[in-house]
């Protein structure tokens, strides 16, 4: 979700009990971040460095039979052939798949991020004053949407717009089992009086073919949100669809302030990572009940996540919160209200489930 412009979402409980609000939604040039800094929108806070789509690659791979905290550096030699990279480049995590269907092996998501663009990232925010205490991706907005909404019985397909590109994913109890990303036409495109139909024949092929991989899964639904298509279009696009299909209400699941949904009016972005930032808050207040031993587990459980020794094996300094600085470099911090993460947590590359 990283762009031209520096973005800003922080969600935090209004009452004991409630679903995490979005309080403030900002977007602007890279002054803005000391301004946040100076506002102390970071205070209580986890904050989070949120990777944009294109800034990331994943892969779909059979999970070997290791342990979870090895599939992150079992990931990293086929994500290094995609990416024509060393792999001393990358910064890499892997996320276990729940199995869809008899004829698949287990599964795992394989991400990666070039870890030079992620420490110029952390370095334009620590000159700023901002401490970051985790690295993810805008594909979880995908989750965050799902675990807002919702998800019932049954799995759901959930699409949203990321920058320049719709993120489509499958998800199951909160675990994805499949994402593809759509890239978006230019704007003179989508005036093409044909682009909705287009759009619509890419999207339901996209479902048609996770419904087809999902034999032992009842895909039941179809959530969307795409808010630069206009809600008429959005609407159009989602009723072209087989499966019951509906736009995410943001209103219902995220309750802004008035200038928070202001600020997602004029950068439609701001919502994807208000979303990213909800499921990290959800998962940290599923998970705050834990024992302190589990919490310390260096792939920490069933996540799967990339250990910060991990990240320190990649580059010794990846950790600290020190950089060398960087000219005009952009980032997107999500600041997340809720239980801070532990040492195996910190500066890590994350897809949650």
């Amino acid at each position: 979700m990283l762009g031209p412009q520096c973005l800003l979402a922080r969600v935090q409980q209004s009452s004991p009990g409630a679903l995490p609000t979005l309080v403030h939604a900002d977007a602007g040039g890279p002054e803005k971040l000391r301004q946040w800094q100076k506002q102390q929108r970071f205070k209580g806070a986890t904050t989070v460095l949120v990777l944009p789509a294109a800034e990331r690659q994943f892969l779909t791979l059979d999970q070997p039979d290791l342990p979870p905290a090895e599939l992150a550096m079992a990931a990293r030699y086929p994500l290094c052939e995609a990416l024509d990279a060393e792999p001393e480049d990358l910064l890499t995590t892997a996320v276990p798949m729940p199995r869809i269907n008899d004829a698949q092996r287990t599964q795992m998501l394989a991400v990666a991020a070039r870890l030079q663009t992620v420490k110029e990232h952390l370095a334009r925010l620590s000159s700023a004053g901002i401490a970051v205490k985790g690295i993810d991706t805008c594909d979880t907005a995908l989750r965050g949407m799902a675990l807002l909404d919702g998800e019932g019985e049954g799995g759901t397909i959930v699409l949203t717009y990321t920058g320049e590109d719709i993120n489509i994913g499958l998800l199951w109890q909160g675990r994805f089992c499949a994402l593809r990303s759509l890239p978006l036409p230019q704007p003179a495109a989508a005036e093409d009086p044909e682009f909705e139909e287009r759009l619509a024949l890419q999207i339901q092929r996209t479902v048609d073919y996770f419904e087809r991989q999902a034999t032992q899964l009842a895909v039941r639904r179809v959530l969307g949100s795409m808010p630069t298509l206009g809600e008429g279009m959005l609407k159009a696009v989602l009723a072209a669809l087989p499966l019951p299909a509906r736009a995410f209400d943001m209103d219902m699941a995220l309750a802004p302030s008035a200038t928070a949904r202001l600020a997602c009016e004029r950068a439609p972005e701001l919502l994807a990572l208000a979303c990213v930032a909800a499921a990290r808050w959800l998962d940290g207040h599923e998970s705050a009940g834990q024992a302190t031993a589990a919490q310390d587990q260096a792939a920490d459980g069933p996540y799967g996540r990339v250990a910060t020794e991990d990240a320190r094996a990649l580059n010794p300094s990846f950790g600290s919160a020190g950089a060398p600085a960087v000219p005009d470099a952009y980032a997107t911090p999500t600041a997340v209200d809720g239980p801070t993460p532990g040492p195996a947590r910190e500066s890590a590359l994350e897809m949650r489930p």
